[in-house]
């Protein structure tokens, strides 16, 4: 009996220790950009249904522009990553407010809660910049141009789609937004899905207000 209940004893400790260790490692493993790892019951749970979309109380302050509850969410405890989920892929805050053009909820996001402006927003490499381009938010761009953003996006050839933001621009017709890139220094060369340059694009477009920029570009 004394043999049993020493094996006893050594056999519980041995489970403790793997199943602490296993909670350890897949908690480290949750916390990933997948709607099936998002908290639930807590601050950061996705409890709000807005468009068919779910937000977290951040993210939906985030869509409204409603900076003092963004600064007091984030002061309690909301985790800046956790703000949207279309059940596939979860959605930061920053994405929330640019693609609902509120330049001042950027700022803040930006300067105050160190948001990466060079941080993928979707599994097509789509940056923060992308997302500006994509609403036509001049103002954004050129912030985030000014706190460095690349304009070239995070450009990979071998990606079907192409989110780089002087296409998004050039295909969304938005010469100003277009000019801006270039300004910062974004290629020409850069290629869309179908192995057409930037450059190429920019030619086609021949009458009307692309001429001013086919004029530079030559």
């Amino acid at each position: 009996m004394r043999h049993l209940f020493f094996y006893t004893m050594i056999l519980s400790t041995v489970v403790y220790a793997i199943t602490t260790t296993d909670c350890s490692s897949v908690r480290k493993q949750s916390e990933t950009t997948v709607a099936d790892s998002k908290p639930r019951d807590n601050i950061d749970s996705f409890c709000i249904e807005i468009d068919g979309f779910m937000y977290t109380r951040l993210g939906a302050e985030c869509k409204k522009g409603n900076l003092e509850k963004v600064k007091k969410l984030i002061s309690q405890g909301a985790d800046s990553e956790y703000a949207k989920t279309d059940e596939i892929l979860i959605y930061d805050a920053l994405k929330v407010a640019i693609e609902n053009n509120h330049l001042h909820i950027v700022k803040y996001l930006v300067e105050n809660n160190k948001a990466d402006i060079e941080k993928p927003c979707t599994e097509n490499l789509l940056t923060p910049l992308g997302v500006a381009c994509r609403v036509g938010n001049e103002k954004i761009v050129d912030y985030l141009l000014i706190k460095g953003a690349n304009p070239d996006g995070l450009y990979d050839s071998n990606t079907e789609y192409k989110e780089i933001p002087l296409l998004i621009a050039i295909n969304n017709d938005n010469l100003k937004i277009a000019e801006r890139l270039l300004k910062a220094g974004a290629s020409l060369e850069l290629t869309d899905e179908k192995g057409n340059t930037i450059r190429s694009l920019i030619a086609q477009k021949k009458g009307g207000k692309w001429d001013s920029l086919n004029n530079i570009i030559q």
